[in-house]
């Protein structure tokens, strides 16, 4: 339960949640110049639906943008967390990773292993002691730092979501210049097939695709068959098709971009916690990684 509105519901919910209101907003402005009330009282109403929506595009994206970055050698999922302390990685010094392993040792009599290869099993304690260390910041009130890039990356991860299924529903209304009774009925079936198995897909275990994927690859065929739909009822001209298909591309653009942002602020939240605890454990802050500045 939250007990105060704070930054992380501005980041985390508002903000994803307005920018979807938005972009499925954008088609009716410029195809029938029906634009948002600029009243006080619609304004209220507007962040009130956004924050809301905010809280539902949050459990889509907690479900199908994994919060992973690589699979290790038997498969199994690899976050950041675990990735930083792999011996080869470069994002924290060697030296760093070596205290900070002896730190974690006598604190939660846990092995990270900074010197091991990479193992399901080994990954598992390097998130526990990741978990232990990030409750201690939070118990000593220390971790506002690594909260911004929790707070940005949960922004960045909405944003992307948000984006992907703005583009589908652009490229929907564009794509209903080309109506036809054959092409209504199509949009129809596709629409109802991708409901009911988005409904029943977690029963499914002979898919080659994670569920993930099948799961976020439905939601894009349900919002462009919406889209599509809105575009047949507002009968949509060449010039506006055209006008939304060049939306269809910013918001891929957008996509892409805000889903590499996610990527690289999950990385800073990892290194920052875990030197944030290294720091609040007695250990010196050790200098800036010069790979740190790279892209990651």
């Amino acid at each position: 339960m939250i007990d105060k509105f704070n930054f992380y519901d501005i980041y985390g919910y508002f903000l994803p949640g307005a920018a979807i209101v938005l972009l499925f907003w954008l088609p009716f402005g410029l195809v029938q110049g029906k634009w948002p009330d600029s009243g006080l009282g619609s304004a209220a109403i507007g962040i009130a639906v956004a924050y809301f929506i905010g809280h539902l595009l949050q459990i889509i994206c907690t479900k199908l943008v994994p919060s992973s970055v690589e699979k290790g050698k038997d498969g199994h999922d690899r976050y950041p967390s675990d990735v930083v302390i792999d011996q080869g990685n470069e994002r924290l010094t060697t030296e760093l990773k070596t205290n900070l392993e002896e730190v974690v040792r006598k604190r939660f009599k846990l092995e990270i292993g900074v010197d091991k290869p990479e193992s399901k099993a080994l990954d598992r304690v390097r998130r526990d002691a990741f978990y232990c260390a990030r409750h201690v910041l939070i118990k000593a009130k220390e971790v506002s730092y690594g909260e911004q890039f929790e707070g940005l990356y949960t922004l960045m991860r909405g944003l992307s979501a948000a984006f992907a299924l703005g583009a589908a529903n652009f490229c929907g209304w564009s794509l209903s210049l080309l109506h036809g009774k054959v092409l209504d009925y199509v949009v129809i079936v596709v629409i109802t097939a991708s409901l009911l198995a988005a409904a029943n897909i977690n029963v499914r275990k002979d898919i080659s695709l994670s569920l993930e994927w099948w799961s976020a690859f439905l939601l894009i065929l349900i919002s462009m068959g919406a889209g599509y739909g809105m575009g047949r009822h507002n009968e949509v001209s060449i010039f506006k098709a055209e006008e939304l298909a060049a939306c269809a591309l910013f918001a891929l653009i957008a996509c892409v971009r805000t889903y590499g942002a996610y990527k690289s602020f999950s990385f800073h939240f990892a290194i920052t916690i875990w030197r944030d605890f290294y720091a609040s454990c007695g250990g010196e802050q050790p200098p800036a990684n010069k790979a740190d500045n790279q892209k990651d």
